[in-house]
């Protein structure tokens, strides 16, 4: 009875053990091929490489066990708003897969739908927005909005579109923001 208690009890350590070992192993090669790229492990040096655009270096912090949400020391912009600051969709993709906190601002208060819009980059507006990004993460704005107010500061109603339009809840608040959709409409550029 207790030879099968031990041999039961090995099995199940290999089963848990050994995906952590190989776990750990892609860690360890992950950080290895950073090095290798002269990149230093380091929040900063992730949330650069994010507003880079440089998908394999990101791709490898990831591997390597940095944390999705890790946010930048100085302006505590996650690599998320950074990417979407900088127009970065395949970055911005990549890490919205890994699990991205779509909704985290930095110590400005502003969120990567919020840099997105500023940067008019609709592309990265339309992602974060099909993903699940909030229009009303602050009201503070003249369009109880930071992304709206931004959007409806630019004459491209394509913009303030895809900051309006979602898949969900703003279609029942559209009547309310109509007013605001045909004012940019009329004085829109295409």
């Amino acid at each position: 009875m207790k030879t099968k208690l031990y041999v039961i009890t090995a099995i199940v350590l290999l089963v848990v053990l050994i995906p952590l070992l190989a776990h750990s192993k892609s860690q360890l090669d992950a950080r290895k091929e950073l090095g290798q790229m002269n990149i230093q492990y380091s929040p900063e040096v992730f949330v650069e490489s994010a507003a880079n655009g440089d998908v394999l270096a990101v791709t490898l912090f990831l591997e390597a066990g940095m944390n999705v949400n890790e946010k930048h020391g100085d302006s505590g912009m996650t690599a998320l708003i950074a990417a979407a600051s900088k127009g970065r969709t395949e970055v911005v993709r990549t890490l919205l897969e890994n699990g991205a906190a779509i909704n985290a601002k930095d110590k400005a208060g502003k969120t990567a739908l919020t840099t997105a819009v500023e940067g008019k980059h609709l592309e990265i507006v339309k992602v974060l927005r099909e993903a699940g990004a909030e229009a009303e993460v602050e009201a503070k704005y003249r369009y109880e909005s930071p992304a709206l107010s931004f959007a409806a500061m630019f004459p491209y109603s394509n913009l303030c579109r895809a900051v309006l339009v979602r898949l969900s809840s703003v279609r029942s608040d559209m009547s309310r923001r109509s007013g605001l959709l045909e004012k940019i409409s009329s004085r829109s550029r295409f």
